[in-house]
């Protein structure tokens, strides 16, 4: 019995390389050693390449990505775009994981006949059975006493350094995800980014800039130093170039690794999703996985999120595209200004409880500070 199907790998590969809209979902559920070929292994692996460095699938740029490390094989290339596209890559993937998953067991039970230990035996039995199993975890049993001190012990609270919103809701904790929204030139930015600033004094954090560049940022800090500000430039992290939802996703999970805690993600408009040609599953599966990364590392996300007109009916502090994002996130911060007076009003919506604060009034000073009340008449503009 052959345990691999040559066929339908360069139909996955073809698929890709003609409609890569589904790559995405197809890196979710195969990896690179799922297919038998080592010439496919070095096509998928390039296809990922491509894609982690903002770089579009096409053969061209494959070739490219081969060539550099001398791997590119002309017959094989060939094959593959030959082969024909798939709608349903399903089927296709599940048949190419199976075929996977027998290999593996066949190479564990050859490996069992060689004349090694126990020990040997039962360690390397665990390691293929993890490799097979790819990713499948053991559930956490917890005994009531248990829940109780994961849920009180060493739990980390972040005050945000703003008075009138730490009064509001008594500061911020790990594993949440919260969305600032509003409409454009509303301070939503500045909110955001004061709260990163003054954490950064004893926290390590980072930030994922989308909309503003290196030398604003770098402009923006020098400033607030100049002023006076207690910031700590060397406990803040920046990226400036992780658009797509996957390299954010990586980004955030090794700043996690060196210790960062609280990150802002500016802006969700901005965050590039091609799982879907439907725009609105791609914003649903985007909000899913940046609520995953905060439940999974144990961290603090702000969100910042332009409003759409639909966000704005009925007064509803929603998320870019209506309600598509209301069970992804553990708060809604919705800034609303008033242009003559300057005066912002802050809403917060617990989404979990469905529970409603009251609006608090916010005014920016010329100093940047933010203050329940107008400590001086400014032209700043948010």
């Amino acid at each position: 019995m052959d345990y691999f199907n040559l066929s339908f790998e360069r139909s996955i590969l073809s698929t890709l390389l003609f409609h890569p809209i589904q790559f995405e979902n197809t890196r979710e559920n195969i990896s690179v050693i799922d297919f038998y070929l080592p010439s496919h292994q070095n096509f998928y692996n390039a296809m990922i390449n491509l894609v982690d460095s903002d770089k579009p699938i096409d053969e061209e740029f494959i070739k490219q990505e081969l060539e550099k490390i001398n791997l590119f094989d002309e017959q094989v290339a060939l094959e593959i775009i030959s082969s024909n596209a798939i709608a349903n890559l399903t089927p296709y993937i599940n048949e190419v994981k199976e075929l996977s998953s027998q290999r593996k067991l066949l190479s564990l039970s050859l490996h069992l006949k060689e004349d090694i230990s126990a020990d040997d035996k039962i360690d390397f039995i665990k390691k293929s059975i993890n490799g097979i199993e790819d990713g499948i975890s053991i559930i956490d049993d917890f005994s009531g006493t248990e829940i109780l001190e994961s849920e009180f012990e060493n739990k980390i609270i972040y005050d945000t350094g703003i008075d009138v919103i730490d009064s509001l809701i008594g500061g911020l904790s790990k594993g949440q995800l919260i969305y600032v929204t509003g409409a454009e030139e509303t301070g939503k930015t500045h909110i955001t980014y004061k709260i990163l600033e003054n954490i950064s004094v004893h926290q390590k954090v980072g930030i994922i800039s989308l909309e503003f560049g290196k030398r604003k940022l770098k402009e923006r800090l020098a400033g607030m130093i100049k002023r006076g500000h207690k910031i700590t430039p060397q406990n803040i992290k920046a990226s400036f170039a992780s658009h797509s939802i996957l390299k954010i996703e990586k980004m955030i999970k090794k700043w996690v690794s060196e210790g960062v805690g609280f990150i802002v993600l500016d802006s969700f408009n901005l965050v590039e999703n091609f799982k879907s040609s439907d725009n609105n599953a791609n914003v649903i599966d985007t909000g899913r996985r940046l609520f995953k990364l905060t439940q999974q590392l144990d961290i603090l996300l702000l969100v910042i999120s332009t409003s759409t007109k639909a966000d704005h009916k009925e007064g509803n502090p929603s998320i870019y595209g209506g309600q598509l994002l209301n069970h992804y996130c553990d708060q809604k911060w919705h800034i609303l200004r008033d242009m003559e007076t300057e005066e912002r009003l802050l809403w917060v919506n617990k989404n979990k409880q469905n529970y409603q604060y009251g609006k608090e009034v916010m005014y920016f000073n010329k100093d940047g500070s933010i203050k329940a009340f107008r400590e001086e008449v400014t032209d700043y503009k948010g």
